[in-house]
């Protein structure tokens, strides 16, 4: 049983329209299932993408902000470093203590009779160096001349002192035996000792 056009028009007005939404209702519901739906998945999925990626992005600017903040820690640590290198250095800079010491006694006029090194004494991260120093001057100038060394860049600590008193009696002056020690940082037995 065929149902041809002319059936349709015998048919009143509104089973007509009731037909054609029906049939328009089909036609939508079939390009839904068929074109719509796979594409609102698709962006669906797509908007799922976006969201991870801008998850991957705040990560990534929170990761760059905080390596901002580490390479201005390790700046500000190397600067300390590169500072306290001056107070305990690398290496012995015989030249620059002798330079030091000579330059202190003589603001402070004092005569530096003998002076000699000893052997370092290596400790944990560093080692001590020590030199013998036999002076002469007033009591008063030995005083600014030690305050000269205590004012140095680097630790220098002075002990052992022995004064005695010489002079001709119209000026009384000190002869002065001490030791200065100095530190010299082990860079590489420390980091040695550091590892695991």
């Amino acid at each position: 049983m065929a149902i041809e056009f002319s059936d349709f028009a015998k048919l009143k007005w509104y089973y007509q329209g009731l037909i054609v939404v029906a049939a328009a209702g089909g036609l939508l519901a079939l390009a839904w299932y068929q074109f719509l739906r796979p594409m609102s998945d698709e962006v669906v999925e797509k908007q799922g993408q976006l969201q991870a990626l801008n998850q991957e992005i705040a990560q990534a600017a929170q990761r760059q902000q905080q390596l901002a903040q580490i390479r201005e820690q390790s700046e500000l640590a190397e600067q300390q470093l590169d500072a306290l290198k001056t107070i305990l250095p690398l290496e012995r800079e015989t030249d620059d203590i002798i330079r030091e010491v000579n330059l202190a006694a003589n603001n402070a006029s004092m005569r530096v009779l003998q002076y000699s090194p000893r052997a370092p004494q290596d400790q944990e991260v560093y080692s001590e160096w020590a030199w013998d120093f036999q002076v002469q001057s007033t009591y008063h100038n030995m005083g600014r001349f030690l305050d000269a060394i205590r004012q140095l860049d680097r630790i220098v600590n002075i002990n052992g002192i022995a004064l005695s008193a010489a002079g001709d009696g119209l000026t009384t002056t000190v002869d002065a035996t001490y030791t200065a020690t100095t530190f010299v940082y082990r860079e590489d037995e420390s980091l040695e000792a550091n590892q695991p």
